[in-house]
């Protein structure tokens, strides 16, 4: 079963991404005022808040349940929606009170409370991004990641050559056409989001071996199914015998994705 293409993508340590968490904190601060006019402007006081909110919220709650349902407690489903809608309706105070309260001038500062949890927020956020979605992603500053890497190299994109960074290793061949020429840019697109998902998943996890199995199985299965029978290719799965794309940790390089395809 000979390898045509094998290639090992490093899945990098960021450091927190201070200016991008600024820029998001220093965004949602600015527009905290026009976001605050804009709700106060559509939701103008207690019966535009019941036409535009409570009464589609209804509308779509009543689908939900069926018309022959009945709770424990004995009310019809015509009773339970009833219900819904009178609650809603009677939420205008509770929801303009945490509007007023959430966007007030304090100490002179316009929405400083709303400011003051964005701020708190960015942290968070800054890590949660350094942590488990660039190392996937990549930065404009940090260069592409190993998610757009690995679906330029699966659908033989040669521009997945230039775009290998110091680290990775091209242990044989290029970039290399797995799918239907038709399909590529489905498989494009799915196997980006499977591979940031999954990705995510197990830096949050350590790299479980466990997890990782069941999910570079899920993996293996959605490239499987976008796969060329006309190629002639071993199929794809989680054993390394075959052909695979698997997020590991190796010896050497630490964490990677590693890509093979096999031939028959």
């Amino acid at each position: 079963m000979p390898i045509v293409s094998e290639v090992k993508l490093i899945i990098p340590v960021f450091a927190t991404p201070g200016r991008l968490k600024e820029q998001w904190a220093e965004v949602l601060g600015v527009d905290a005022v026009r976001i605050n006019e804009k709700a106060q402007a559509v939701i103008d006081g207690e019966g535009s808040f019941s036409s535009k909110l409570a009464g589609p919220s209804s509308q779509a709650y009543n689908p939900m349940i069926k018309s022959t349902f009945r709770s424990r407690a004995g009310k019809t489903a015509a009773m339970i929606k009833n219900d819904q809608r009178v609650n809603l309706e009677r939420s205008y105070d509770k929801w303009s009170g945490k509007m007023d309260y959430q966007y007030e001038t304090v100490d002179g500062v316009p929405c400083k409370r709303f400011k003051d949890v964005v701020n708190a927020a960015a942290d968070s956020l800054g890590a949660g991004l350094a942590d488990r979605t660039l190392p996937l992603t990549g930065t404009k500053i940090e260069g592409r990641g190993v998610v757009a890497i690995a679906v330029a190299w699966l659908t033989g994109d040669a521009r997945a050559d230039g775009w290998i960074r110091d680290g990775d290793e091209v242990v044989l061949g290029g970039p290399y056409r797995v799918s239907y020429l038709k399909k590529r840019f489905q498989l494009r697109a799915m196997l980006a989001s499977q591979l940031i998902y999954v990705g995510a998943e197990l830096i949050k996890a350590d790299f479980s071996v466990t997890l990782s199995n069941t999910l570079n199985t899920l993996t293996a299965e959605l490239v499987q199914g976008f796969t060329d029978p006309g190629l002639d290719l071993i199929p794809f799965t989680l054993s390394e015998a075959n052909s695979f794309i698997n997020y590991k940790v190796d010896p050497v390089m630490g964490r990677i994705l590693h890509i093979c395809v096999r031939k028959m």
